[in-house]
């Protein structure tokens, strides 16, 4: 490898995410509070303060991931959302929060090395898929959900569409995985890596495929391999999947609107796709739904009525 010493440091620097260890009081009101203030966003509380939800523990292979649950009176349909890099749990109540009010009960974890979850090697959506279904099984065993819907925000919306399109329609089927929610999605891990290094490591910017390489070769000496990390090849080999809805901004600099517009290409014609696609004019990477939330909802609530849940 020509940079090996540096693609070491690079993976130790976007491995080191960690903002806190979660938050022992589980009121939405405040997990909403403190993703905006994360985000530097001044927004309406859409929360009710006396919101409260139960902490949860489950494995995912030898990881404790830590996740909340938000009950929902007696409703049996269940959304789990998917947080992006870097982010945690916390973050996604502010995409989560309407659809409880739709009806829907709520489950958030924290991806493997993210928030209160145990220490692992971030792949990006790799093995993050493995965690996804470790929390689908964890949700059928414990509360034997009616339908369950999948809610991801870049990584986790690019992890829950290679669920969609990798688990088997079978093993959907058994855990009442019936439609995808994908906001701000990447469609495969190279070009995001190309991304992220360009974007947090300038200096590194004329070699960024040399080093991309490297970096690739460190997970395979780890025995992780990021090039299955592609949706494309996914959506060839499946033969059928569940609906989804993509929904992105045209001014998203992380992750291209053009990554959904290619999903919805690469899925039209497996059995069972019957996917929606909304490309909002404005709005950053997964802040579609601060700038455009009347529209964005709609399309949200038009979509699920399509899917019948």
């Amino acid at each position: 490898m020509q940079n090996k010493e540096l693609a070491h440091k690079i993976i130790k620097r976007l491995n080191d995410v960690r903002q806190h260890k979660g938050i022992k009081n589980f009121s939405l009101l405040k997990l909403f509070s403190a993703a905006l203030k994360e985000q530097g966003i001044q927004m309406k509380n859409l929360i009710p303060e006396k919101q409260t939800g139960e902490e949860v523990t489950f494995q995912s292979g030898e990881l404790n991931l830590k996740g909340v649950v938000f009950r929902n009176g007696h409703s049996r349909k269940w959304i789990v959302g998917l947080h992006g890099y870097s982010s945690t749990k916390e973050s996604m109540a502010n995409l989560i929060w309407p659809m409880y009010n739709l009806g829907f009960n709520l489950f958030l974890f924290d991806a493997r090395n993210h928030g209160a979850s145990d220490d692992a090697l971030i792949t990006f959506g790799i093995n993050e898929t493995d965690d996804v279904l470790a929390a689908l099984h964890f949700l059928k065993k414990t509360y034997k959900p009616k339908s369950v819907g999948l809610y991801g925000a870049s990584m986790g919306a690019f992890t829950a569409n290679r669920v969609a399109l990798a688990a088997g329609a079978k093993w959907l089927k058994r855990h009442k995985v019936k439609f995808v929610i994908s906001d701000s999605t990447y469609d495969n891990v190279y070009e995001l890596m190309k991304n992220l290094i360009i974007t947090n490591f300038p200096v590194a910017k004329g070699i960024a495929t040399h080093l991309i390489d490297d970096i690739f070769t460190v997970y395979d000496e780890k025995g992780i391999d990021l090039k299955t990390g592609n949706l494309k090849i996914d959506a060839i080999m499946c033969d059928k999947t569940i609906p989804s809805l993509f929904l992105h901004g045209r001014n998203d600099k992380v992750t291209s609107y053009q990554c959904s517009e290619n999903l919805v290409g690469w899925r039209q014609d497996i059995k069972g796709a019957h996917d929606e696609i909304e490309i909002f004019p404005d709005g950053p990477h997964v802040r579609s739904f601060m700038v455009n939330e009347e529209a964005y909802i709609k399309k949200i609530k038009d979509f699920l009525q399509k899917v019948g849940v």
